[in-house]
């Protein structure tokens, strides 16, 4: 679900209401028979459920039929079965595997059988069943963005409500930071459309994001109400928040070079850091135009543990580009850590005041 559309995210904690039961069943299929038969039971669950279903068979599938424990058959016809050939799978010897496509709600509880039609066996196989029973209602939360967890980082948070496995915008889900002392303060939701991609990517989620302000065990909860409900629909998340990576106030530091008439050629921008690993540190900041965003960007390797300055510099050329005016704030400071195959954000700060105004009018033209 949410996790596979949200591949190009970092996903950093998750948790879900999304409780499932799983049935998996094996029968043999002897050689030469053409019908095999697979019995499985389906539980209630409370607020309703529903049902998805997978089975691999080696003989060519003629045609399949699911029986409730009373009432009519539901017909799986080649409309209604994705199938994946025996040559395309990992597994080959197990035969196609072929899969429902759309789910079955509200699956009544009791004895269900699978009936199958097929090509007489070669020769002696087995037919595998895998059914899930999902609740019809869930709730899921995400800690997305890449940004480790320490005093001053903002948090990013994705929640996605769901029934019968598919996107459920209203109600809208709620979302609340929980105290040690058992208070509770709610964190503004907003739409997902409306967010910067890849967050506009998932329909129907929502986002919400907070500062952390002290050390400990940070406590999430995310509920939603379904009208249909007899109850509401929580879950929650916690980690450990340590202490701040860096001063409330940044180490920030800017210095201009400047041409002959006093125009400033190229602006750079420095941060002392305190590097508690080695790899590479880069240093991001973001300043905000009136059509687009600009970022300015600097790195630096680090082999041992210890203070650093991180540089990242912007020539006239770019700022008379992309930006206008004075600009006394940047949008964001970001310090970014790569080793291995993992980019971590290990500082982000928001709406940072410059240590000195950027006055973009102020900067070098080719015809100075």
């Amino acid at each position: 679900m949410l996790r596979r559309v949200f591949q190009c995210l970092a996903l950093l904690a998750v948790a879900t209401t999304a409780r499932a039961e799983l049935v998996l069943a094996e029968v043999p299929v002897a050689a030469g028979q053409t019908r095999t038969v697979i019995d499985f039971a389906v539980p209630a669950m409370a607020d309703g459920a529903y049902l998805t279903l997978e089975f691999s068979l080696r003989p060519a599938l003629r045609g399949a039929r699911l029986l409730p424990p009373s009432g009519p058959p539901h017909e799986l016809d080649a409309a209604a079965l994705n199938t994946l050939p025996a040559a395309e799978r990992r597994q080959h010897q197990r035969g196609d595997l072929h899969l429902m496509k759309q789910p079955l709600p509200e699956p009544a509880p009791g004895r269900w059988r699978l009936e199958l039609r097929h090509e007489p066996a070669a020769a002696a196989a087995t037919a595998l069943l895998q059914a899930s029973i999902f609740a019809r209602y869930a709730l899921q939360m995400e800690r997305v963005g890449g940004v480790l967890p320490a005093v001053g980082n903002e948090q990013v948070l994705l929640l996605y409500a769901s029934e019968y496995g598919l996107p459920r915008r209203e109600p809208a889900p709620r979302l609340f930071s929980l105290g040690a002392d058992g208070r509770r303060q709610e964190i503004r939701l907003v739409e997902a459309a409306s967010e910067r991609q890849p967050l506009t990517l998932v329909t129907g989620a929502y986002v919400g994001r907070f500062v952390p302000q002290v050390a400990g065990t940070q406590r999430l909860r995310a509920e939603v109400q379904p009208p249909e409900a007899t109850r509401p629909v929580r879950v929650e998340l916690s980690w450990e928040v340590p202490a701040a990576p860096a001063p409330a106030e940044l180490p920030l530091a800017m210095q201009f070079e400047r041409g002959p008439d006093g125009c400033w050629q190229r602006a750079r921008f420095v941060l002392r850091w305190e590097a508690s690993r080695r790899g590479l540190h880069a240093l991001n900041v973001r300043l905000a135009g009136p059509q687009q965003e600009l970022f300015v960007n600097g790195s630096a390797e680090v082999a041992r543990p210890g203070p650093v300055e991180l540089v990242a510099v912007l020539d006239a050329a770019r700022a008379r580009q992309w930006l206008q005016g004075r600009l006394d704030r940047a949008a964001a400071v970001t310090v970014l850590h790569a080793g291995g195959d993992t980019i971590d954000a290990l500082l982000l700060r928001r709406d940072v005041l410059l240590p000195e105004p950027l006055d973009v009018g102020a900067a070098c033209s080719a015809a100075r």
